[in-house]
């Protein structure tokens, strides 16, 4: 079963969500950012801060959560959207206030390094250092809380607010994109499924968490998101169906117009009703779209036009650093400085030995183009990212189309003419 899926899962009957028609997709002001300086006592600080938090009596509140790890993978630092529906989180590596006090705490009672700011109004904690000195490799740690918003993310469902945002989508939609869907619910859709879409067409795809081994959690477009979605409201205006309520909320990315956050409230009026079975709460997210170069014609054509930048405006004598990832094991390799003279590697450095065994992908620059046309004619899955003033590849990933094998990843800094 797919989450067009989502309107199959619902029966159909989520196209009568409850919701007013409103405007263009809105974010709520975020509460005030007043905070409290760090003191001596970090015991103290966090009971009054536990303390104006409930009196605050927030139990329903989102915010934009970054992990600040040190050195580790930059893709674990990006912010995400952490949603709390009455003092739930509606998702996987999300915190609540409270846990997040409980955490303070807990390093408090160990004895750790503890430094925190927390905000003046509500209490909540808006910078968390523990052991900082210590991060990334020795249990320290670094986490800030921005922006949180009482309430839950956007606005009700209405087919206005949507429509608005299908037409942003429809006009910046890129020609591929990759991005991760969450579905959060007491059912068998629940867990996170990442998706790559070229076109119109989905090209590769992996069940990244499923709360059921047996999960039917499984990849949709955004465009047939968008269907699904208008389907879910065009019954809207506080209709009332097969014994069953639909009430929820709606956010929109602001640049592109998928939706980021969706969540429903289902309340069951007849115990009776085919629909009884459903579970009280269903939200579903997108997290971390990145628009990607597309393989075959498409991904030649983006490296003919950077190959003809090189040719034009690179040096022939360089020296650049080349970085080897490796996604399996969480590593990278130091970096290798590799010097090209007359169209040749003359020499490679690694930690400042001279290295004589090279690996694969240290190559030439035009070597590095030829590799890329090699494997995107071969209908293998390429991404690539060039320097936008000299065309030479800065981050390049690789892997089989046919195979379930390893991505071959690569990364190109510092590159320097030589004198």
């Amino acid at each position: 079963m797919r989450i067009t899926g989502i309107v199959v899962l619902l029966g159909l009957a989520v196209a009568s969500c409850g919701a007013p028609e409103i405007g263009t997709p809105t974010t709520p002001e975020p509460t005030p950012t007043t905070t409290t300086l760090i003191s001596n006592d970090p015991s103290a600080d966090l009971d009054a801060a536990r303390e104006r938090w409930r009196e605050s009596g927030l139990d329903t509140y989102w915010y934009r959560l970054v992990d600040d790890c040190g050195e580790c993978d930059p893709q674990s630092r990006l912010p995400r959207t952490v949603v709390v529906w009455s003092s739930e989180v509606t998702g996987p590596r999300q915190q609540t206030v409270e846990s997040l006090f409980d955490e303070i705490e807990a390093a408090i009672e160990q004895g750790r390094t503890v430094e925190v700011v927390y905000n003046g109004n509500l209490g909540h904690p808006v910078d968390i250092g523990i052991d900082m000195q210590d991060r990334a490799f020795d249990g320290g740690h670094h986490i800030l809380i921005e922006d949180l918003v009482a309430g839950l993310p956007g606005d009700d469902m209405a087919t206005a607010q949507l429509e608005n945002a299908r037409d942003l989508w429809e006009s910046t939609r890129p020609e591929a994109y990759e991005f991760y869907t969450s579905i959060h619910c007491n059912c068998e859709l629940d867990g996170t499924v990442w998706t790559r879409v070229e076109g119109e067409r989905i090209v590769d795809w992996s069940v990244e968490f499923g709360a059921d081994p047996e999960t039917s959690i499984s990849p949709i477009t955004i465009d047939i998101m968008f269907e699904d979605l208008a389907e879910m409201v065009s019954l809207a205006e506080g209709v009332v169906e097969e014994g069953v309520r639909f009430t929820g909320s709606a956010a929109y990315d602001p640049q592109f117009g998928f939706p980021v956050w969706v969540g429903l409230n289902i309340e069951v009026l007849d115990p009776a009703s085919e629909l009884a079975e459903l579970p009280p709460r269903l939200v579903f997210s997108i997290e971390d779209f990145t628009p990607v170069e597309v393989n075959g014609p498409e991904a030649l054509g983006a490296l003919e036009e950077a190959r003809e930048l090189w040719e034009a405006e690179g040096p022939s004598d360089y020296r650049y650093e080349m970085t080897i990832h490796d996604l399996e094991n969480a590593s990278f390799t130091d970096p290798f400085v590799v010097t090209v003279s007359a169209g040749a590697v003359v020499r490679v450095e690694s930690r400042g030995q001279v290295v004589d065994d090279l690996p694969a992908p240290v190559l030439t620059v035009d070597m590095i183009f030829d590799l890329i046309a090699r494997r995107a004619t071969d209908g293998d899955f390429v991404d690539v990212l060039y320097d936008t003033k000299l065309g030479y590849p800065v981050f390049v990933a690789m892997r089989e189309a046919e195979t379930e094998g390893s991505v071959q990843i690569f990364s190109i800094e510092r590159l320097t003419q030589l004198p």
